[in-house]
């Protein structure tokens, strides 16, 4: 229906010789979403690890602020 004429070859053919001369990796859009999401999740994992870090220092930090305050009177307002 949609071949030449002068093209005697069946489409499956040409396709075939088509997939023959070109590379095995010729996929830009697969590999390429592979490799954008492979460093999204690269980045995201990096700042999770961040981020606990970040909590670990402030829970800590938070402890040594608790101990602190424990040996420190508290001076309150008199009542009347």
């Amino acid at each position: 229906l949609g071949r030449r004429a002068e093209d005697p070859r069946s489409t499956l053919e040409i396709v075939k010789e088509k997939e023959a001369d070109s590379p095995e990796t010729t996929h830009p859009v697969a590999v390429n979403s592979f490799d954008k999401l492979t460093r999204i999740h690269t980045q995201i994992h990096k700042q999770l690890e961040k981020q606990e870090l970040l909590i670990a220092q402030l829970l800590q930090d938070d402890e040594g602020v608790n101990e602190m305050l424990k040996f420190r009177p508290v001076a309150r307002p008199r009542r009347e």
